[in-house]
């Protein structure tokens, strides 16, 4: 009996006062939250309720939904929302891409600083403008056949495994290519940006911290987009080499501010001078070298070969150095 009460007694200790494993399980499954139109609706945001209103015309009119930092693990169907047009669901602990193809309006998606491994359930936001997933676990970028509008993509600082690199889908990068006007890859280990090529409109492309060393590959790239303003490469290794923003500068015409730091007009020219002038001597060095090369073959056809003068019963030795014949006839050591 008394064995009885003491288990009794320690079980109910137990459950008053928890081991500290079991607080941080308790705590963790505790702050997991799930978003629902209930909560929604009950949430302490700028929209206030009118008069009368009843939670089904409450949640219709809202376009703005603001719900950063509050734990959130999943999301609910919330198609009571459709007049979405900004969603702020960074700082949380989602998983996948929550399901927002009811919100037609929807122009502004912010994802960052979650959990997400993949990029999913975009293909029908068909007026997003600007799409934020910077700080995830996101390895390909894909899914944006559907996004015909949109103009800025962040997906800088993916929680990659060691030795990869953020890859893309060429039908994706193809499907957003007329838009696309911002780029953030910084942080995701990209030694090239040969896949970026095919943003034709690009304006500002942000690509600190990552593996780019080859400058003349990197050019080859710039070409490709014309209206290029911004261009960030700080913490790249190709930073380190002499005179790369003199290639940088010369080959972009509207490029305007590169690391942070705006481009001059008289630097520009100045360069685009130095680079012509040393081109042109270039140039001239090798035409001399060129007609020199043509010029002197031509006129050893032209000399006839000299021979020496031979006398009658006398065979003369060979010299391998040539003597004039007025000096063979001088010398008797030739006629002996």
């Amino acid at each position: 009996m008394a064995l009885a009460v003491s288990v009794c007694d320690a079980v109910k200790e137990a459950c008053v006062f928890p081991s500290a494993e079991c607080r941080v399980k308790v705590s963790t499954r505790a702050a997991m939250v799930q978003l629902t139109e209930e909560l929604v609706a009950r949430s302490n945001i700028p929209v206030k309720y009118k008069k009368g209103e009843k939670v089904p015309h409450y949640l219709r009119r809202l376009t703005h939904l603001y719900f950063a930092n509050r734990n959130i693990d999943c999301v609910d169907d919330l198609s009571a929302c459709h007049s979405l047009s900004v969603v702020y669901l960074y700082d949380n602990r989602l998983r996948k891409v929550p399901r927002f193809s009811f919100a037609s309006h929807l122009t502004h998606l912010y994802l960052q600083n979650n959990q997400l491994y993949r990029m999913e359930n975009l293909a029908n936001l068909h007026n997003l403008t600007k799409l934020y997933l910077g700080g995830n676990c996101i390895s390909v970028v894909e899914d944006l056949n559907g996004l015909k509008y949109l103009q800025e993509l962040h997906i800088e600082n993916q929680h990659l495994a060691p030795g990869e690199k953020l890859l893309f889908e060429p039908r994706s990068l193809q499907a957003v290519a007329m838009s696309l006007c911002v780029v953030n890859v910084s942080g995701n280990r990209l030694d090239n940006l040969v896949d970026l090529a095919c943003l034709e409109n690009l304006n500002q492309c942000i690509t600190t911290n990552n593996l780019l060393h080859n400058v003349k590959d990197l050019v080859a790239v710039l070409t490709c987009w014309p209206l290029l303003f911004r261009l960030d490469l700080v913490g790249n290794p190709l930073c380190q080499q002499a005179k790369f923003k003199d290639e940088i500068i010369t080959a972009t015409s509207k490029l305007g501010l590169l690391d942070g730091k705006e481009i001059k007009t008289i630097t520009r020219e100045f360069l685009l001078n130095w680079k012509a002038q040393k081109e042109a001597r270039k140039k001239a060095k090798h035409c001399s070298k060129c007609k020199l090369a043509t010029a002197v073959p031509g006129m050893h056809k032209d000399i006839s070969p000299l021979t020496r003068p031979k006398i009658p019963g006398r065979t003369i030795p060979y010299r391998s150095s040539y003597q004039h014949p007025s000096q063979i006839f001088h010398n008797p050591s030739y006629y002996l």
